[in-house]
């Protein structure tokens, strides 16, 4: 309960502070709106723990909880000021680019911590980068170098915050390639979008040594985008799977996987024990080859 109440004693002082400095500033009315909507989304994201009440209470640490709220409401005031005074960006529609960059930051936090995709500590570190990337000024630079200083949940956020951003491409690309390496599962039912992109054929390769069934499954369909480019990768066990495809009884080939790329079988080998429109099955050797 006396944490409670110093808590939210410290914060009512460090948000006066702010509010008492924004006194003599004044917004013209056409941002306005979009002021408005940042402190609607502040308070959305107060809302976060069940209570509007100026603290977050996100985490059973009263130290991460009060850094979570001060940068919720003091920092993202402060933000707010400093783009209204910030001489790099004279411009009235990039300070609105601004302003609707930090309304989607504070809204994509709050989705993503509803969905349990991101840790609530870690919201000052993307605050902090948030007002690095906007003291800049510079709303025509690309925001893939700050992206790539973010934990991935963070750098999620902050890449969906910022469509408009001439960077935004090269940021989705590097994203995408840094969840691709800790999500392989996901490759193939992503990948269509990046099938141009010069790390795809390493994907496909990554996606094959974690669930091979998988990318054979999508390279018996050559004509899509997905087949295609397993049908182009020169990756001796992505060829190989390729050349299952065209066999009967691919599926059984696949314990043997290892032992095809090492030489110690071959395909020709199997095929005789697996069985072919020329050889019939042999139960007998092809279980005795699994137990080995």
């Amino acid at each position: 309960m006396w944490i409670r109440i110093a808590l939210y004693i410290l914060l009512s002082l460090s948000t006066h502070q702010v509010l008492a400095a924004s006194d003599t500033l004044k917004i013209p009315i056409q941002r306005q709106y979009f002021h408005d909507k940042v402190d609607a989304e502040q308070r959305l994201c107060d809302k976060l723990d069940g209570k509007e009440d100026s603290l977050m209470y996100l985490t059973d640490d009263a130290l991460i909880n009060r850094e979570v709220s001060d940068r919720l409401y003091r920092k993202v005031n402060e933000i707010q000021e400093n783009i209204e005074r910030n001489p790099r960006v004279p411009a009235s529609s990039d300070k609105i680019r601004q302003l609707t960059g930090l309304e989607n930051t504070l809204r994509h936090f709050r989705l993503q911590w509803k969905a349990r995709a991101v840790n609530p500590a870690l919201f000052p570190d993307l605050i902090a980068c948030l007002d690095t990337l906007l003291i800049a000024g510079d709303m025509h630079s690309s925001i893939e170098p700050f992206v790539r200083t973010l934990p991935l949940s963070l750098a999620e956020i902050l890449v969906r915050s910022f469509p408009d951003n001439p960077g935004w491409k090269d940021a989705q690309r590097y994203l995408y390639f840094q969840q691709s390496v800790l999500y392989p599962d996901k490759i193939m039912s992503t990948i269509r979008s990046f099938k141009d992109e010069p790390f795809a054929d390493s994907l496909i390769v990554r996606a094959a040594r974690h669930n091979p069934s998988l990318v054979f499954t999508y390279a018996q369909s050559p004509g899509s985008p997905e087949g295609a480019l397993i049908h182009k990768n020169k990756h001796p066990l992505v060829k190989s799977l390729v050349i299952l495809t065209e066999m009967d009884n691919g599926l059984m080939y696949f314990p043997f996987l290892d032992e095809i790329l090492s030489g110690k079988k071959s395909i020709t080998q199997l095929k005789k024990v697996i069985g072919d429109g020329e050889h019939q099955y042999d139960s007998v050797t092809y279980f005795k080859w699994l137990v080995q």
